[in-house]
């Protein structure tokens, strides 16, 4: 199970390494760069039905990175893929809110750590549910 967890410009690397088929098993992004219209650079370009469960999280008053372009990732990953998107955006929060102890930032930790915990049990009861290699090649036979 891996889950890729990234801030800022490492949340825009974090989705783009996610949209690439069978990397990792869930994305959790804090304010990143997601939104370049289409091109190489834009993870909207790579959005498919397959994309893993998603948790975007940015701040409202963020000076440095627009929330518009978060807002925007989370809508076409809403539309295209099968796997759950969550998008919590945070009023008054700024770029880096999460740098100090805070509750908004404890409140974030709590989420994040059960996003966490609902996608290790989502891939878990994927996975029993894969036939076992010797049932497939007794099927195959």
């Amino acid at each position: 199970m891996i889950i890729e967890e990234a801030v800022s410009s490492g949340g825009h690397l974090a989705a783009m390494i996610g949209l690439e088929k069978g990397m990792v098993d869930a994305v959790i992004a804090f304010y990143g760069q997601f939104y370049f219209g289409l091109s190489d650079e834009s993870p909207n370009t790579y959005v498919n039905e397959d994309a893993p469960p998603f948790f975007l999280i940015h701040g409202d008053h963020d000076n440095l990175l627009p929330v518009e372009g978060t807002r925007r990732f989370a809508q076409v990953l809403k539309s295209a893929s099968n796997n759950p998107v969550v998008y919590a955006e945070l009023p008054n929060a700024a770029h880096n809110f999460d740098l100090f102890n805070s509750v908004r930032s404890l409140a974030i930790a709590r989420a994040v750590e059960a996003f966490g915990a609902w996608a290790r049990t989502a891939k878990k009861q994927q996975m029993d549910h894969m036939p076992q290699e010797s049932e497939t090649s007794a099927t195959l036979t």
